[in-house]
């Protein structure tokens, strides 16, 4: 489940019907950061592999990466060192 909103980003893995017994992969509600971890998803994956196109940026972005993960595991790695993985590579300036 991915969750775009003003309070934030929420992404929590959905085990079956009720998500809210997932457990929580990413959370940011800081909307800076969580803009900056949306940006450093477009460079780090810029083909689109989701069966659906999406308006809001963010949501794109990060349903992009999820899309192509295997695992809940993997998920969680990939959408938490966005930004770190994305300034290693020189695609993104460093920042806070």
């Amino acid at each position: 489940m991915i969750s775009v909103a003003r309070s934030g980003v929420l992404v929590k893995s959905y085990p079956g019907r009720f998500s809210f017994l997932g457990s929580t992969l990413y959370n940011e509600k800081n909307l800076y950061l969580a803009g900056r971890t949306a940006a450093a998803l477009s460079m780090l994956f810029p083909e689109t592999r989701t069966p659906v196109g999406f308006k809001n940026p963010v949501l794109a972005a990060f349903a992009n990466a999820v899309y192509r993960c295997s695992t809940a595991a993997d998920v969680a790695t990939t959408l938490n060192e966005a930004v770190i993985n994305a300034d290693k590579a020189g695609i993104i300036s460093p920042g806070r």
